[in-house]
């Protein structure tokens, strides 16, 4: 194992620290059982540190425009980190890992180093080096059967290979079973995001038959034994993503057969180092992991496609353009061609 410490140290403290609140108009907006009526804008705060030197670096808070889906949520971050001067609290791991963010980027640019390079010297395949690119990952919104078929054709004509369907109980096989028979060649994942009880096991436990891989979220977070119920019933990984809150929870559900798969989202865990930790556990368990999105700003996705070019995400993840989402974007975006997203 290597020592993450001195890899993700960012030596001495920045010389100022700004925080800012954005508001971007979305082009599209991804209801889900946790939120079928999204905002029209999506809410981020960003962090910048400055050196000495004047170099700036920028990192991405990326908790959503309301409380729910975690307890942090942009606005309330924003206001925390500017209270905190930048240093939050244990309990605010969103807004903990926009800073670390930042100040990784600011070490980055000193060294000219990229952050996939810096990610993999802090994995367990230090040495290895980044592939260029990965497979990208579209997510659909919960939307009539019509429609969601509409956007899957869409996207499967332009190259992607893998599709995620939100979805909630009296939506899960129907919807599943026409995207399927019209783009058969896909691969789909489905996310209810704990909407389901166990009077859908056995509608879930079919979902394999129609093209599905990996099964996100099915149950709310404390109902294990219907989880575990779908882990033997199904060949689809049953993925954590809501569940998935820090390491020692992770280990606990995978050694009690509650999911075989897990959801990395750095900004839940508390940063970049906290997620390439999971990484490496998942992967010595033999766990398949997923990189997950949070609508990100073209800042945030970069950090993301970074992370997802560590070898343990087997699992195709939520790794796409900003654009996807967000209109009037200030970063730069990801560069996606024929449904591949280029390793920043």
């Amino acid at each position: 194992m290597t020592d993450r410490n001195r890899t993700f140290d960012t030596a001495r403290p920045p010389a100022s620290c700004t925080v800012r609140l954005l508001s971007l108009p979305t082009v599209d907006q991804l209801a889900a059982a946790h939120d079928p009526q999204p905002a029209q804008r999506r809410e981020l705060a960003i962090v910048e540190v400055r050196d000495a030197d004047g170099r700036s670096g920028f990192g991405e808070c990326s908790a959503l425009n309301r409380p729910g889906y975690t307890a942090e949520w942009a606005r309330g971050a924003f206001e925390h980190l500017v209270e905190s001067v930048g240093c939050p609290r244990s309990d605010a791991p969103m807004a903990a890992a926009g800073v670390e963010m930042a100040r990784l980027d600011l070490a980055l640019k000193a060294t000219g180093e990229s952050l996939a390079d810096r990610l993999h010297l802090a994995s367990f395949s230090a040495g290895s080096r980044p592939p260029s690119h990965l497979s990208a990952g579209i997510v659909l919104p919960l939307a009539s059967i019509d429609d969601t078929v509409a956007a899957a054709v869409r996207w499967a004509d332009v190259g992607v290979a893998r599709l995620k369907l939100k979805a909630t109980p009296g939506h899960l096989l129907s919807v599943v079973a026409a995207v399927h028979d019209a783009c058969p060649w896909v691969e789909l994942h489905v996310d209810a995001n704990g909407s389901c009880s166990v009077e859908q096991l056995a509608e879930l436990a079919l979902l394999a038959d129609h093209g599905v891989t990996a099964i996100e979220q099915p149950f709310a977070i404390d109902d294990r034994d219907a989880s575990a119920s779908l882990v033997a019933a199904t060949a689809a990984a049953v993925v954590a993503d809501e569940s998935a809150t820090d390491l020692a929870t992770i280990i606990d559900l995978v050694e009690r057969a509650v999911f075989n798969g897990v959801v990395i989202k750095p900004g839940r865990l508390g940063g970049l180092a906290d997620a390439v930790e999971v990484h490496d556990w998942c992967v010595d368990a033999g766990v398949g992991v997923s990189a997950g999105g949070m609508l990100e700003s073209g800042l945030g996705r970069h950090a993301l496609a970074a992370l997802a070019s560590l070898p343990g995400f087997t699992i195709v993840g939520d790794v796409s353009p900003a654009r996807r989402w967000l209109a009037n974007d200030p970063f730069d975006d990801l560069t996606m061609i024929n449904g591949r997203i280029s390793v920043p």
